[in-house]
């Protein structure tokens, strides 16, 4: 004597809610980042809020996204308690027109229509190696010295300054 078909879909049931759980879009309401590691508050299906997500983010690299940015979900084992949020683009600032092959890091406070020489705060690397990088102030801090170029020119604070030819000389 088998299983009817609806005692094997009840019996399957909390695991296919649990399959379906595993990857999930979600919605970024609120971000900390006072802690070791970002803390958001997400929305998922259904108006569900999760509070205290774990952002998690590559080594050397940290953003703290904007409210209403989307992010991947994955929910360890199925379980929501366990989510975390591993990829927050935010197709609301993303630079259009990109040069493929080009890589460019940005912030919201960009036109992402502008192309990178028109941009006002962003920095791209281009395919004939060039390195464009605009914004209002550039500052360079090292060992208490520093290099900034803003609207008022160049600024050099150093205890020695030493200009040298390309040649060496």
């Amino acid at each position: 004597m088998g299983l009817s078909l609806e005692t094997w879909e009840k019996a399957m049931a909390p695991f296919r809610r649990r399959i379906y759980q595993i990857v999930n879009w979600g919605v970024i309401r609120r971000v900390d980042t006072s802690t070791n590691a970002n803390s958001v508050q997400i929305e998922m299906i259904k108006d569900e809020i999760s509070d205290g997500v774990f952002h998690a983010e590559s080594y050397g690299m940290s953003a703290a996204p904007l409210p209403g940015a989307r992010g991947v979900v994955l929910c360890i084992g199925g379980e929501k308690d366990s989510a975390i949020i591993c990829a927050t683009p935010d197709q609301r600032h993303r630079p259009l027109g990109l040069p493929v092959g080009d890589v460019c890091l940005y912030t919201s406070q960009d036109d992402r229509m502008a192309g990178a020489e028109a941009s006002q705060h962003r920095m791209q690397f281009t395919a004939d190696r060039t390195v464009v990088l605009t914004g209002k102030t550039l500052k360079v801090l090292f060992n208490g010295q520093s290099f900034t170029i803003d609207e008022n020119g160049i600024e050099v604070k150093g205890t020695q300054i030493h200009l040298k030819s390309a040649s060496g000389g």
